[in-house]
């Protein structure tokens, strides 16, 4: 009798080891194919969002686009939006939210992200390496910038000539400086003679200044500047200081030896 208890209680123990066994073998496999699910769903996740794409579309933007451009990033807040719009479409920041509320068609960055340190305008020029002071114009996006030694200091988007009253393309010197100079060909919206603060004239009555940016051509050839820029260029040219007229970047190459000559 004992050794058939004994016998029982070997059996019982064995039953509860192939149990236990049994379960182990379990939780391994259960384990098992957890992680081989985990290493399929990680292989099946999508790649990284793509970069931000460059390009515009011209079309209508409203502020609820540019409230959603500050939650993708904070930098981006409305008016930082209208001034990447304003520099885009060369017209002054309170003029964008003019055509936003009368909805008229704007060139909008295909993500404004892209667009926050945009410059139509090269970084360095090479044909003004040895120039110690220039101005460069562009008329295909009406842009100005001015460099030191080649190297671009700061820009600025900018009004060029009507139709019929063109900006000429050429190589041109500052001829003189007038910070409070007044028009003596053009009136103002009230009759009087038209105010050009910050003026610097490069060739005949033709002046670069501040004014009100109203479009990319909105002058009667004169360079017109927001206030803000045009103030620093007229502080950091002097009498003498090269500009350069272009169509487009691609052009100075074929100013090299009119600007050499300067």
């Amino acid at each position: 009798m004992v050794m058939r208890g004994v016998w029982l209680v070997i059996l019982a123990l064995c039953v509860w080891l192939s149990g236990c066994a049994g379960r182990q073998e379990s939780v391994k496999s259960v384990s098992s194919e957890v992680s081989s699910r985990s290493k399929a769903v990680r292989t099946d996740r999508p790649a990284a969002p793509a970069p931000p794409a460059t390009g515009w579309t011209t079309r209508l933007v409203t502020m609820d686009e540019l409230l959603q451009a500050g939650h993708m990033d904070p930098a981006l807040t409305p008016p930082a939006c209208k001034e990447i719009l304003a520099r885009l479409n060369a017209k002054a920041p309170y003029r964008i939210s003019d055509d936003m509320r009368n909805k008229l068609p704007l060139m909008v960055p295909n993500d404004f992200r892209a667009y926050k340190e945009w410059s139509p305008l090269p970084e360095s020029v090479p044909e003004f390496a040895a120039v110690p002071k220039a101005i460069l114009i562009i008329k295909q996006h009406p842009f100005m910038g001015w460099y030191e030694r080649g190297r671009l200091v700061k820009d600025s988007y900018a009004c060029i000539g009507k139709p019929g009253e063109d900006t000429e393309v050429g190589v041109y010197k500052v001829e003189e400086k007038d910070p409070d100079h007044v028009s003596r060909s053009y009136s103002n919206s009230f009759g009087e003679p038209a105010w050009m603060p910050w003026a610097m004239r490069i060739y005949d009555h033709v002046w670069i200044h501040a004014g009100d940016v109203t479009g990319p051509k909105c002058s009667h050839g004169c360079i017109i500047l927001p206030v803000e820029p045009a103030q620093e260029v007229y502080r950091w040219a002097d009498s003498g200081t090269l500009v350069t007229i272009v169509d487009s970047v691609a052009d100075l190459q074929k100013m090299a030896t009119q600007i050499a000559k300067q």
